[in-house]
């Protein structure tokens, strides 16, 4: 049995992400309707609160783990952030 003909049967197909990964959906595994569902957050759980300062930065990244595109976070926050600060 073909494991991707639940994208054909599907009503609907929803991806993490968006663009060439929606064509090859529709194009090449068949999903008649798709959409992307980024990241969200239940504004009723999840709402301003009052900073706390050991949080405090200049940068902040929330993403999720993907290999492919580590060396990319590590050359562009991590390997930054152990160099000493610049004052100017």
């Amino acid at each position: 049995m073909n494991p991707f003909v639940c994208f054909a049967t599907s009503d609907l197909v929803l991806s993490f992400t968006g663009g060439r990964a929606l064509t090859a959906l529709r194009e090449r595994l068949g999903a008649g309707r798709v959409a992307p569902l980024y990241g969200f957050v239940d504004p009723l759980v999840h709402r301003p609160a009052t900073p706390l300062e050991h949080y405090r930065a200049d940068l902040s990244y929330i993403g999720t783990y993907a290999a492919d595109r580590q060396d990319a976070l590590e050359a562009l926050f991590i390997e930054p952030a152990r160099r000493p600060s610049w004052t100017g």
